[in-house]
């Protein structure tokens, strides 16, 4: 396209043998037919930014992943790891519903790992404590889900001698 001439033939020319229609409509074709390669190159690269984007964020995701291979805790042996385990977890406090969860459970659902560990250790698991609020008097709602984990954990405390309070 060439724009000094157009712009020629705007500033100077008139009247109607100055401007051929039929060169004016093939102008405006290519024009259009630009416009329209400019849109679809357009899309094509935000597309491309879009999937660089999601890349860029799977791999900020791997490294997250990959760094946690590296945190100090995952040196210890099993058997260290279970002897915190058995000092933390030197009373599972069964409290108000939704309100600090007993120890062995918290452990246990930190990872597999830690999941095997805890199930590993029966000691953890027959330490229970109940401490009796006025809801758990008044609501027998409230004793389902206590009931349910204290089945849990006599199920998980297998042979090991329990050990219960009740306040």
């Amino acid at each position: 396209m060439d724009l000094s001439s157009i712009r020629e033939k705007l500033r100077f020319d008139s009247g109607p043998t100055s401007v051929q229609p039929d060169e004016i409509r093939s102008i405006l074709q290519n024009a259009q037919r630009d416009l329209d390669d400019y849109d679809r190159e357009i899309h094509r690269l935000e597309s491309h930014r879009m999937v660089l984007i999601a890349e860029q964020e799977r791999t900020r995701e791997i490294m997250k992943q990959v760094q946690c291979l590296l945190v100090p805790i995952r040196k210890l042996p099993d058997e260290i790891l279970g002897c915190i385990f058995d000092e933390c977890c030197d009373m599972n406090y069964f409290r108000s519903i939704g309100v600090n969860p007993p120890p062995a459970l918290v452990l246990s659902s930190v990872c597999s790992r830690w999941r095997r560990i805890g199930l590993s250790l029966p000691q953890i698991w027959a330490r229970i404590s109940f401490q009796m609020t006025a809801s758990w008097t008044t609501d027998q709602s409230c004793y389902e889900r206590p009931a349910k984990t204290l089945t849990l954990f006599v199920e998980r405390s297998k042979q090991h001698p329990l050990t219960i309070t009740i306040d």
